[in-house]
C-alpha cells in the first residue's frame, strides 16, 4: 500500500510542478427556428471570414454540406448549401443543371460565447428537372436563434493524475 500511495503522490508533486498544458475547449454552434434546428462543432471559435467544415445536416429534406461566415464589421453572416454551393453570404453561387439550395442568417457580433438572434435571413432554391429543394427560411416575423457555447474537455494533467492514482492502487 505505501508503495501505491508513494508513486501517487510523486506523480502529483511533479503534475504541480510543471506548467499546466495548454487545451482549447471546442465550440458548439446551435440553430433553432421555425425551419428546423442544427448543430456543428468547431475546435475554436469562429472569428474571421471563410469557409469552415461541417458534418452534413439535413432540413426539409435537403442536405446541407457547405459552410461560409463572412465577417463584415458587426455583422457575422453565416451561409449554409446543399452540395456545388460555393460563395460568401448574399452572394452564394448555386451549381449549374441541378437542384440546389442555400440559405443565410446574419447575426451582430456572433464571435463569442452567448445567444444571438439574427438580423437578417435569406434562401434560394433552384429546379432543374425533378422537385424543387427547400427554401429554408424561418418565415416572416421569425427568426434564426445561435447558442455558441464551450464545450469542456478533460485536461490532459488531470487524466494523468487520474490514471497514476489507480496504477499506483493497482500496483500495491
Amino acid at each position: 500500500m505505501t508503495r501505491g500511495v508513494g508513486f501517487s503522490a510523486f506523480v502529483g508533486i511533479v503534475l504541480l510542478l510543471l506548467p499546466t498544458m495548454a487545451r482549447a475547449d471546442p465550440f458548439l454552434y446551435s440553430f433553432t427556428s421555425t425551419a428546423g434546428s442544427f448543430s456543428f462543432t468547431e475546435p475554436s471559435l469562429l472569428t474571421t471570414s471563410g469557409i469552415f467544415s461541417i458534418s452534413p445536416f439535413t432540413l426539409d429534406g435537403a442536405t446541407f454540406d457547405y459552410a461560409n461566415l463572412q465577417v463584415s464589421g458587426s455583422n457575422d453572416c453565416f451561409l449554409f448549401g446543399t452540395s456545388g454551393v460555393t460563395g460568401v453570404c448574399r452572394f452564394g453561387t448555386l451549381p449549374l443543371n441541378t437542384n440546389a439550395a442555400d440559405f443565410t442568417a446574419t447575426f451582430t457580433n456572433a464571435t463569442a460565447v452567448g445567444m444571438f438572434i439574427s438580423t437578417d435571413e435569406s434562401c434560394v432554391a433552384v429546379s432543374f428537372g425533378g422537385s424543387e429543394p427547400p427554401c429554408i427560411f424561418p418565415g416572416f416575423g421569425n427568426h434564426w436563434n445561435l447558442t455558441i457555447s464551450a464545450v469542456p474537455a478533460p485536461e490532459p494533467s488531470s487524466l494523468l493524475l487520474l490514471g497514476s492514482g489507480l496504477f499506483g492502487l493497482a500496483w500495491d
